[in-house]
């Protein structure tokens, strides 16, 4: 029997710095057959010349919107079944959708799967306020997209990334599917290398805790337990 396509949806916005490592461990991977959809979203530094012509590879140019209505934009243009993303800037281990995509063909109770990431200071990148020190020394569960693989029709079920939110666009649809009764499941091995640089270290950590600050109340508003399973 032959494998079920997986879509790979790729935000690009001036990553020119990391956006080739990202791709090459996407064409790495043990797992076929995928595309990869990479979502230039208004770029000024020309990092989408660097995107590889593939057959596997989509590029698209869009005026800029944000990063969640990029990661929209490529789940409306996805022809897979299953559905997978990664940051520009991160790094997917060879075996991650392989070992993904096993828990769900053999298992039809879970909506989707994460994996243990590795937080990475890139050179001589400090760390961030907003990354604790624990979480360099220990490989946690990443509930981000870049961890995440996930069947379509959940996005009919809960929706869609909400682009109103500026950086926590990812947390809220976690805590959609939680809410929701969505069953998860967690490949408990380091499958994604995550880049901590002097780029992603600026983020408006006002913007950042007052978004997640309104994200902590619906979840408390929604209440009810997690399905979810490991």
């Amino acid at each position: 029997m032959n494998n079920p396509l997986v879509s790979i949806i790729l935000p690009l916005y001036n990553g020119r710095n990391f956006i080739e490592s990202s791709i090459n461990s996407v064409l790495s991977q043990s797992y076929n057959p995928f595309e990869l959809l990479v979502i230039d979203d208004g770029s000024s530094d020309g990092g989408d010349d660097l995107v590889p012509a593939d057959p596997r590879i989509r590029l698209f140019s869009r005026q800029n919107a944000g990063v969640a209505a990029s990661r929209n934009f490529g789940i409306s243009q996805a022809k897979g079944t299953y559905l997978a993303f990664i940051d520009q800037d991160d790094c997917w281990y060879p075996e991650k959708l392989q070992l993904q995509m096993q828990v769900l063909l053999n298992d039809p109770e879970p909506g989707y799967v994460v994996t243990l990431m590795h937080n990475h200071l890139v050179g001589t990148t400090q760390r961030p306020n907003w990354l604790k020190p624990e979480l360099l020394r220990e490989d946690p569960v990443g509930f981000l997209p870049s961890t995440l693989l996930v069947r379509r029709h959940i996005f009919t079920r809960i929706g869609i990334f909400t682009e109103n939110l500026v950086n926590g666009s990812d947390l809220e649809w976690f805590v959609r599917a939680k809410n929701a009764g969505i069953q998860m499941r967690i490949v408990r091995q380091v499958l994604l290398q995550r880049n901590i640089h002097e780029d992603n270290c600026s983020h408006d950590n006002t913007t950042c805790k007052r978004e997640m600050f309104s994200i902590l109340r619906q979840k408390i508003k929604a209440g009810g337990s997690n399905n979810g399973k490991e």
